[in-house]
């Protein structure tokens, strides 16, 4: 299935980290992390999937940073019924970008000569 976003949309793929969410137990009951853990949840880290043909900025492969609240969720599900495998995706409008990741380049130490 391929998505392509219309306008200034772009598609991502939220970066879910298991640290203190909540989880589904092997025998599938809810279990709720509480809100204390949670200082991050308004803002998402995500791996840009597609943008729409309006987008100026991003491109695909892109890590970008943005509110969570912002763009529409939606799930693709899986074969899996009680959804362990199921997939989230955002489409989130430019705007509501706020930062782009950058990998810096390891530096690597001077070795000097005696």
């Amino acid at each position: 299935m391929e998505i392509l976003p219309s306008g200034r949309f772009l598609l991502v793929k939220p970066d879910i980290s298991k640290t203190k969410r909540d989880e589904i137990s092997t025998g599938g009951i809810f279990l709720p992390g509480s809100n204390d853990d949670r200082p991050d949840l308004a803002v998402a880290k995500a791996e840009v999937l597609s943008v729409g043909p309006g987008v100026e900025h991003y491109s695909i492969g892109q890590t970008v940073l943005y509110n969570f609240f912002s763009g529409n969720q939606f799930v693709v599900p899986g074969k899996d019924p009680l959804g362990k495998d199921d997939v989230a995706f955002h489409l989130v409008f430019e705007d509501d970008i706020l930062a782009t990741l950058m990998m810096a380049e390891p530096k690597t130490e001077e070795v000097k000569e005696v």
